[in-house]
C-alpha cells in the first residue's frame, strides 16, 4: 500500500516537472511571429529562476515524504532506542552513586581519597558526555 502511494506520488512529481518544463518553453511563443510573447499563466511565472526554487521545492517534499515513510517503518526501532539509551544513563546515574559512596574519609588515607574521587570524576564525565550525546540524537 505504502509502495503505491509512493510510486503514485513519483509520477505526480516527475508530470508536474514535465508539465513545468512545457510551460516555461511554450510561455515565450507568440502566435505572431519574429514577437515573442512574455505572457504569464496565471499563478505562475515561466522563468528559469521559478523553475528551479520549484524544483527545489518539489524536492524537499519529496524527501520529507520519504522521512515520514521511514519513521513508520522504523518507529519501533527508535523507541527501543529510546528505551535504550534512558536504561543506560540511569545505570551510569546508579554507577556515579555508587563510586561516591566508596569515598570514606575516616577510613581512607589522603591519596587513596584523592583516587576514589579521581574515579568518580571520571564517571561524572562519562555521565555528562551521555547525556549531551543523547541530546544531539535526532529520535523524531
Amino acid at each position: 500500500m505504502i509502495a503505491y502511494h509512493i510510486l503514485s506520488f513519483i509520477v505526480l512529481v516527475i508530470g508536474a516537472s514535465v508539465l513545468i518544463g512545457y510551460l516555461g518553453d511554450t510561455s515565450s511563443i507568440s502566435p505572431i511571429p519574429g514577437i515573442t510573447s512574455k505572457a504569464v499563466l496565471e499563478g505562475f511565472e515561466g522563468n528559469d529562476g521559478s523553475i528551479k526554487v520549484l524544483n527545489d521545492n518539489i524536492s524537499e517534499k519529496v524527501t520529507d515524504l520519504n522521512d515520514n515513510l521511514r519513521m513508520e517503518k522504523y518507529r519501533r526501532g527508535y523507541a527501543e532506542t529510546v528505551e535504550l539509551c534512558e536504561d543506560y544513563l540511569e545505570s551510569l546515574k546508579l554507577s556515579c552513586l555508587l563510586e561516591l559512596s566508596k569515598i570514606e574519609p575516616e577510613k581512607d588515607s589522603e591519596s587513596v581519597i584523592v583516587e576514589k574521587c579521581k574515579s568518580f570524576a571520571e564517571k561524572i564525565n562519562a555521565y555528562s558526555s551521555a547525556v549531551k550525546a543523547v541530546k544531539t540524537i535526532k529520535l523524531y
